[in-house]
């Protein structure tokens, strides 16, 4: 989340815990509409509203990697939502190593699964060149 406020892309305020949180990151918003969430009605990139604002919504994105620790599942995909969401801050990527994700549908609201594990795949990205 850090990253994301020093480089512009997380709006609005912290200080606002009724704010509609979002990371508005070209690359992440195209890649969220590719995967289900063109139909979104409410500011994208959702982000988890309150905290340290440095996670995905779980309730739009289910499962998927960035969504934080509290996820419930043992498997949890980096995205090529999150891999373009890298892109934007700088990094060079490669969003064909993303894993297969799709936005669970946005009119139901996502299930609960027992904790489990995941690792980053540090493959997708390195770091841009100075």
């Amino acid at each position: 989340g850090t990253y994301w406020r020093n480089n512009g892309l997380l709006l609005p305020s912290r200080d606002d815990p009724d704010a509609d949180t979002h990371f508005d990151g070209f690359e992440a918003i195209a890649a969220f509409d590719r995967l289900g969430g063109s139909g979104y009605r409410f500011n994208k990139v959702p982000v988890e509203n309150g905290g340290d604002d440095g996670h995905w919504r779980e309730s739009v994105f289910g499962d998927e990697l960035m969504t934080g620790p509290w996820s419930r599942s043992d498997r949890q995909p980096i995205s090529e939502i999150t891999v373009a969401a890298l892109q934007d801050l700088g990094y060079v990527v490669d969003l064909l190593r993303a894993e297969s994700y799709v936005l669970p549908p946005l009119s139901k609201p996502v299930a609960t699964k027992p904790a489990g594990a995941s690792g980053l795949r540090c493959e997708v990205l390195r770091l841009p060149n100075h």
